[in-house]
């Protein structure tokens, strides 16, 4: 079953936005958080900050 089909990606974010869904940056594991952020180290983009960043915090945009 393919779930973004027929608007599934867009009611994830309505319902992620709605309940305030913690966003988060990478797989989960301690090793893509490593990497991920050495990744952003070397682009010169700020680190990944684990629990502050929310579906819905942005909205502004």
């Amino acid at each position: 079953f393919n779930w973004r089909k027929g608007g599934g990606s867009a009611r994830m974010i309505e319902i992620s936005k709605r309940e305030h869904f913690y966003q988060q940056e990478y797989c989960g594991c301690a090793y893509s958080l490593r990497d991920t952020n050495a990744w952003r180290r070397e682009k010169g983009r700020e680190p990944i900050k684990i629990g502050v960043k929310y579906y819905g915090d942005d909205d502004d945009e």
